[in-house]
């Protein structure tokens, strides 16, 4: 909500200094195209790292925070290690993704300091799909009125 409130503080500045209408939401496209593309980007990047992981088996035994973290994870013991997974756990549905000491296809992160789950692998392939169909938005959006 602050942000909400700094933003149009800030458009209405803007204004009141001569900035036209048009100019303040071409700016404020640019802005949300670019948090896109840096979103999409970072689901590029874990979709990689993803595909360079391995195949493991692993037990799900807690839930807790990682050191320095703020966030909840699941941890899981793979090989005798217990190893967060790479994204924070779902806090909705816990009950269904996490069931206690039942063995479960992993993937080992590189560095093999993290592992990803089905959670992790869903949130990245959906997470990649939908900003890459964001980006294609915006290109024909800015195609359309600048092109």
């Amino acid at each position: 909500m602050d942000f909400l409130a700094g933003a149009a503080v800030i458009i209405v500045l803007l204004y009141i200094l001569g900035f036209g209408l048009n100019l303040i939401a071409s700016g404020i496209g640019v802005c949300l195209m670019a948090v896109t593309l840096l979103c999409e980007l970072f689901f590029i990047f874990c979709l990689v790292r993803l595909f360079m992981s391995k195949k493991v088996r692993g037990v799900y035994k807690r839930i807790g925070r990682k050191e320095r973290g703020r966030f909840d994870t699941a941890f899981y013991e793979v090989d005798g290690r217990e190893l967060p997974n790479i994204f924070p756990c779902e806090m909705a549905m816990r009950d269904k993704f996490y069931k206690k000491d039942k063995e479960i296809t992993l993937r080992l992160g590189a560095g093999g300091k993290c592992v990803y789950d089905l959670n992790a692998v869903l949130s990245i392939v959906i997470g990649a799909f939908l900003f890459g169909l964001g980006c294609l938005f915006w290109t024909v959006i800015f195609e359309k009125f600048f092109g």
